[in-house]
């Protein structure tokens, strides 16, 4: 929404109006009301919203309350909560808000170790506490949920790159520094891939930190019987899935519709013009690093 005034844009009935129908047909009791909360002493600080002291920090389902001493300051206590509605019915107040405890509340209020900062116009960065013994599926689910809200709701393409998990803030900026690789691999390795963990990027990290002089050495001595080039678009498609069902000639025949003796044949052209014979592992993870390097060339990184 667009306008030249925000008034405007508070009075405007756009938002309702593009909400769903109401699905009640009667909302002659749905009015405006004056309340009172215990909510706002927990907010001023006169309370608190936890229950104890004893936990430094707070493990969901490992800390265990049975064993801790609450300290008496919680506000939504049966004593307190009476007192408002008292108050409420004395001074003509509707209702009352009362907001009670939760596992894991000691840890929150004033106490938040997740922050976000932006680095740039398009760089966000996200520090996230993470419990000890998190499966490092679990990150990727909270990084694919970030990626699809903010396509889903906010139209926007996001990346996320994760670094290794710290447990000292000065291993801190060793953490971002490996996120930040992660996503640059990413842009040569897999450029369709939006969720990049850097202890998941295998060879091509390996391969992004080797001297440009070096990659071209060992092209010349991979292909030194023909070069890369001389590989078609036909070839290299058969090689890629060849190498995604594992070496097996007979799944590679039957996902490329192919007989089986066809692919035998493109197999054998490729060992005539470069030397090597893809069912051989030792040569087709030559062939595999190979093709990785001239891609990170072919991106021309800096040469060095």
């Amino acid at each position: 929404m667009v306008v030249d005034d925000a008034r405007k844009a508070l009075a405007s009935r756009l938002i309702l109006n593009l909400n769903d129908p109401c699905v009640l047909e009667d909302v002659s009791w749905i009015h405006p009301v004056k309340y009172i909360g215990v909510w706002w002493e927990m907010i001023t600080g006169k309370t608190q919203w936890s229950y104890t002291n004893d936990f430094p920090t707070i493990e969901l389902g490992v800390s265990d309350y049975s064993k801790a001493k609450p300290h008496g300051k919680h506000g939504a206590n049966n004593e307190n909560v009476r007192r408002y509605i008292d108050f409420a019915a004395e001074h003509g107040f509707d209702a009352v808000l009362v907001e009670g405890w939760n596992e894991g509340w000691e840890d929150w209020y004033g106490k938040q170790k997740d922050f976000v900062f932006n680095i740039s116009e398009t760089d966000t960065v996200l520090v996230k506490e993470i419990r000890k013994g998190i499966d490092r599926t679990d990150m990727e689910k909270l990084a694919a949920s970030i990626v699809d809200t903010l396509s889903g709701e906010h139209y926007i393409k996001a990346v996320v790159g994760i670094g290794t998990p710290i447990a000292n803030v000065k291993d801190l900026a060793t953490s971002f520094k490996e996120a930040q690789i992660a996503m640059e691999v990413s842009k040569v390795f897999d450029t369709e891939k939006q969720i990049i963990r850097y202890d998941n990027l295998g060879i091509a990290r390996l391969i992004y930190q080797l001297p440009t002089t070096v990659c071209e050495m060992f092209l010349r001595e991979v292909f030194k019987q023909g070069s890369i080039e001389s590989l078609d678009q036909e070839t290299l498609f058969t090689i890629q899935r060849f190498f995604e069902n594992n070496l097996n000639v007979s799944e590679t025949s039957r996902g490329l519709f192919v007989h089986r003796n066809t692919l035998v044949y493109r197999l054998e052209k490729i060992k005539k013009l470069t030397g090597l014979d893809l069912r051989e592992f030792d040569d087709a993870i030559v062939f595999k690093v190979a093709l990785m390097v001239k891609k990170y060339l072919s991106n021309n990184p800096a040469k060095y």
